[in-house]
């Protein structure tokens, strides 16, 4: 053994059943990542490497360490000790191996990896931790190096362990962490279970909050290793990175909707949206250099966090929400402690053991139960205020049921008098129409007697006989249809039929020019045919109201009437000159009782127009008013062809 180097030694023979190396390494700092072993060695023979006070802690930080260690077994029988250490989640842990004290050369060194970017099938044991046998004979040595770096947190403990203690803490590992992802899947799959029966999106955030602690679980503690024996190495970055990244996002995500931070803390909900953020970012970061530095950042806001979730807990309360505010406080509490103990511990400002690593564990249990009676305690306090609700309801219910029998009879009251009243209407309607019935009849019949006689004398024109005849006619059948309507019991119907529009058109334009012969017409119609389906009596009575209305200013100009086919519709335009001031809304003449100011003094009632728009609507056609020019009044008329006119 050279005197010129200067190393760390322990002693395991075989009565030992665990000795921790913890505090008996020496250490290099290798924050490049450049030193192969070759340099370590020139560095420990040149008294470079010091004593490690405890287990190696660097935080986070990506960089890597050497250590060394030599192992002695003083006894007399051979050992073969295995080399434990943890945490499973470092990315590369490389051992290596020489029989004897001195240093000697690297190519003396047998390497052995175990990080988990090393495939499991390379690795000496398939275990969750990270493991690898060593043979010691009776009063020898071995000395061991060991190169640590891992873009996550950085710190190793190492021990020397039996063969059975090996199997008691590798079993212990696999059954805790086992038992704790089972009770993490399960509890996130009756939260999601009860999200959608309830319609909860809180218990929906929780359930992932639940779950992103499993999945990370999976990564940190090895489990991965034993779940995917064949990709671990490629994945295990992913789980403890994404699952890492995912916990922070979901649980700020379940804390901003339990707490309602949007509405009662702004300030605390614009926070909350940045640590939602930065946790997706964190989470897609996983694996690359990027994610030491954004985790170093989210673990000092993870201790901000751990203050500020009990606070707003304790604000609920504040609020009067105490079956649940207390629920909260506590499991946040508690699950605060161990985060901070945790975080403080990985960043080197707590010491670093087996409490201090799994703390967040032990409270994060405790949390999840304590937040399940929480939101249990939530879904029993929304039941009780819907109860109340509920039976408020039924209350106001029952008032209004009561206020709305006494409306309903007095409504009752006054519509039994509306219907008296409507009795007697209809009773002096019909004595209304029985005396008009009579009382019109007479006159008519005096009137169509006496123009007889004047045409047998020949003292009338044929012509202006025609045209009283024909409105005597015409007057004769529409109030017989009115009466025979009033005797059925409702408005007449229109009696549907194949109308020839031109020739209608012909014949209300031959009574017009008859009942004004001082009007001039420039009459314009296609050659086609214009067969429509109507009633012939409904469309006249539409003719004669625009051709009348247009005779009120015949002594200003000539009544232009066009008669076209546009696509599938006749098209009648009758066009004449007005007084631009006359009508200001035109469009208003189709209401009842609406008359232009330039008809002053003429006859009629404001109801033509009114009329032909009800007419022509129930024909599926049309009828404006054009705006412009304000001196011309144009009356566009638009009825359906039937089929075989369309084209002509």
């Amino acid at each position: 053994m050279s005197s010129s180097f200067v190393y760390a030694q322990v002693v395991f023979n075989a009565h030992s059943t665990a000795v921790s190396l913890n505090g008996q390494m020496q250490f290099l700092p290798d924050d490049d990542n450049e030193l192969l072993l070759a340099d370590v060695l020139v560095a420990q023979a040149e008294g470079r490497m010091h004593k490690l006070p405890g287990r190696l802690n660097r935080g986070y930080a990506p960089v890597a360490s050497w250590l060394n260690v030599v192992v002695i077994n003083d006894g007399a029988l051979p050992v073969a000790p295995t080399l434990l250490m943890e945490p499973p989640y470092l990315d590369e842990v490389d051992v290596y191996i020489r029989d004897g004290v001195e240093p000697g050369q690297p190519q003396d060194y047998r390497r052995v990896s175990v990080g988990d970017h090393t495939p499991v099938a390379n690795q000496p044991l398939p275990t969750a931790l990270m493991t690898v046998p060593l043979l010691i004979e009776p009063g020898a040595s071995i000395n061991i190096f060991i190169r640590v770096h891992s873009y996550s947190a950085h710190n190793l403990a190492a021990q020397l362990v039996s063969p059975s203690e090996l199997h008691t803490k590798t079993a212990r590992h696999l059954l805790w962490q086992s038992a704790y992802i089972a009770i993490a899947f399960a509890l996130a799959i009756i939260n999601f279970l009860l999200a959608l029966r309830l319609r909860d999106k809180i218990n929906a955030m929780y359930g992932l909050y639940v779950l992103s602690v499993a999945v990370s679980t999976l990564g940190i503690e090895g489990i991965v290793r034993l779940l995917m024996p064949q990709t671990a190495h490629l994945l295990a970055d992913w789980f403890v990175g994404a699952g890492v990244g995912l916990t922070f996002a979901s649980v700020t995500l379940f804390v901003m909707f339990l707490f309602n931070t949007a509405k009662h803390h702004p300030w605390v909900y614009r926070y909350q949206q940045v640590i939602i953020v930065s946790g997706l970012i964190m989470a897609l970061s996983s694996g690359t250099a990027w994610y030491p530095s954004i985790t170093e950042i989210l673990n000092f806001n993870v201790i901000f966090m751990a203050l500020l979730n009990p606070w707003l807990a304790w604000r609920s309360i504040k609020r009067g929400e105490v079956a649940t505010g207390r629920w909260f406080l506590i499991a946040f509490g508690v699950n605060s402690l161990g985060v901070l103990i945790t975080i403080l511990g990985v960043l080197g400002i707590l010491p670093l053991h087996e409490y201090t690593r799994h703390a967040v564990q032990f409270t994060t249990t405790f949390h999840i139960l304590v937040m399940m009676l929480g939101l249990a305690e939530r879904v029993l306090a929304a039941e009780a205020t819907l109860r109340k609700a509920s039976a408020h309801a039924e209350e106001n219910a029952l008032v209004i049921a009561s206020q709305m029998n006494e409306e309903l009879i007095a409504s009752k009251q006054q519509l039994e008098q509306s219907l008296m009243g409507e009795r007697r209407m209809r009773d002096e309607q019909g004595r209304f129409i029985d005396t008009i019935s009579h009382e019109y009849r007479t006159p008519l019949s005096i009137v169509r007697t006496n123009l007889d006689i004047i045409h047998a004398k020949q003292q009338i024109d044929e012509k202006r006989f025609g045209v009283i005849t024909t409105a005597l006619s015409r007057f004769e059948n529409i109030f017989s249809d009115a009466l025979h309507a009033h005797n059925l019991g409702r408005p007449p119907q229109p009696k549907f039929t194949t109308i020839d529009l031109k020739a209608l058109l012909d014949e209300a334009m031959i009574e017009t020019h008859q009942a004004v012969p001082h009007c001039h017409f420039d009459y314009r119609k296609a050659p086609e045919k214009f067969n429509i389906f109507g009633d012939a009596g409904l469309i006249f009575t539409v003719l004669r109201n625009l051709l009348g209305n247009a005779t009120k200013y015949c002594s200003h100009d000539t009544v232009l009437v066009t008669l076209n086919h546009a696509g599938e519709h006749a098209v009648l335009v009758i066009e004449n000159a007005i007084d631009p001031h006359s009508v200001h809304d035109r469009e208003k003449l189709f209401e009842r009782w609406e008359r232009g100011a330039s008809v002053a003094g003429k006859s009629g009632m404001g109801l033509g127009l009114y009329i032909v728009r009800r007419i022509v609507q129930d024909h599926a056609g049309d009828v404006t008013i054009a705006t412009v020019p304000s001196d011309r009044f144009i009356v566009t008329l638009k009825l359906p062809l039937l089929q075989g006119d369309v084209n002509g």
